[in-house]
């Protein structure tokens, strides 16, 4: 069997192609095919011309271009040879269309109602001279039940006996149309065409708006249970939200006592708060001021110091030019000049040792003696050792000027001596300014901890 398939763009050229494919199975593969066509399917008027064709001659004029008509010759030539048939090209169609005409076989379904029908049956005669007509009569009542419990088979109804019911509804429904078109006929001259196919579109749209209302009815059902199951779980939430919202009430209550003897804290405690700040304010200026204080103490003893300083690194630089051959030349002295003795004699002093000259020449002799001179403790000369030390400074000759003279290393060594001494003496001034400095800011540091907390 075969039928076209009808789309929104299925035109001509399609149905031409369609009837190509049916020529190419009945004649070419020689396959026995009823081709099957319901005047529904009649969207132009030149497939019922094409139809007419084939009726009456078994081919449609112009079906085949050139090149498609010699590929059906070229497919034909095998089947001619096993007949034997002339491979010649008129003989080659010949054969061709008495295949046609042997395996095709047309099928038209047609309703005789309206004027459609009978303007086609004038205009393509072979409708009616190549056709076998066959003329449907009305069904039954039996054949109009049947057909209608067959269709109801898919429909899934509680009892069979309610489709034997339902066909008995519906052929009782098609003949009471039938009588009443019949009548209508005779009294006011009216046609009114009942056909099988309008009992089947019955049949059908019954089932399809059973299948409807059956959806309708499952989702109300469904959105029915749905809500019932969300107003039971919302009683849940709320009798559950109800005894939360109870504790929440006395937990709320006593959060708002807690607030309430919490803010008489606060305001208690900001009176308290505000005198402290009033106390830190004052105590901060006293700071302030004992802060000024100790950096007037502090500049005070710089600026002592920074009198001494200078010399000291003086000295320093005059000592960082010896090395051990200026040492070896001071040691090389059997009986060293008298302002070399006696530079020596100032510096055993500030160590501590005798002033002889056998004593300064073994501790010159050290190998960290020049180290010793760098490293010297200069804040902590004892009073008694400057007083000692004094009885050499004094003399005239002791002066870097005239010792160079007698050794460049003895006059560096009198320029730290020089530079200690002082330093010392200006050191013993600043030492109460320091500790006073020290004990101001000790106060200060204990004062500002607590000003901190």
């Amino acid at each position: 069997t075969f039928s076209i398939q009808i789309t929104k763009q299925y035109r001509g050229m399609e149905f031409r192609e369609d009837l190509r494919n049916l020529f190419s199975k009945t004649g070419v593969d020689g396959k026995p095919t009823a081709f099957l066509f319901v005047d529904t399917q009649i969207k132009e008027e030149s497939f019922l011309e094409d139809i007419n064709n084939i009726l009456s001659s078994g081919e449609t004029p112009n079906l085949y271009e050139k090149d498609e008509k010699t590929a059906v010759l070229d497919a034909m030539r095998p089947v001619a040879k096993a007949v034997g048939v002339p491979e010649m090209a008129d003989q080659l169609w010949k054969l061709f269309i008495e295949r046609v005409r042997t395996n095709l076989h047309v099928v038209l379904a047609v309703s005789p109602i309206g004027e459609a029908f009978r303007n086609r049956v004038r205009m393509y005669p072979a409708l009616v001279n190549c056709t076998t007509i066959d003329w449907f009569h009305p069904w039954p009542a039996e054949a109009l039940k049947e057909v209608a419990v067959k269709f109801l088979e898919e429909a899934a109804l509680a009892d069979e006996s309610i489709k034997e019911r339902i066909g008995n509804v519906f052929s009782h429904m098609q003949l009471s149309v039938v009588d009443s078109s019949e009548k209508m006929l005779l009294e006011l001259r009216r046609h009114n065409y009942v056909t099988p196919t309008n009992y089947l579109e019955l049949v059908k749209g019954y089932r399809a708006l059973l299948e409807e209302k059956r959806t309708e009815l499952g989702d109300a059902r469904d959105k029915l249970q749905n809500g019932l199951a969300k107003l039971d779980e919302s009683r849940v939430q709320v009798e559950d939200m109800t005894v939360e919202l109870n504790e929440k009430k006395e937990i709320v209550a006593q959060k708002s006592k807690d607030c309430d003897d919490l803010l008489v804290r606060i305001v208690s405690e900001r009176r308290i708060a505000d005198e402290q700040k009033k106390q830190v304010e004052a105590e901060s200026a006293r700071i302030g001021k004992e802060e000024v204080q100790c950096k007037a103490i502090a500049d005070e003893a710089e600026a002592d110091l920074s009198k001494a300083l200078p010399a000291l690194e003086r000295a320093m630089a005059e000592v960082d030019k010896l090395d051990k051959g200026s040492i070896s030349e001071v040691k090389a002295y059997a009986k060293p000049p008298a302002a070399v003795e006696t530079v020596l004699s100032a510096v055993m002093v500030l160590f501590g040792l005798k002033t002889d000259w056998s004593t300064a020449k073994k501790k010159i002799s050290e190998a960290n003696f020049l180290t010793q001179i760098k490293t010297y403790d200069r804040d902590n000369v004892h009073s008694a050792t400057m007083h000692k030390l004094k009885k050499y400074t004094s003399k005239g000759d002791f002066n870097p000027t005239i010792v160079r003279a007698s050794s460049s290393a003895a006059a560096a060594l009198c320029t730290w001596v020089l530079a200690v001494e002082i330093y010392a003496s200006v050191a013993k001034e600043v030492a109460p300014k320091r500790a006073k400095l020290k004990n101001a800011m000790d106060t200060l540091a204990v004062k500002q901890a607590a000003l901190k907390q």
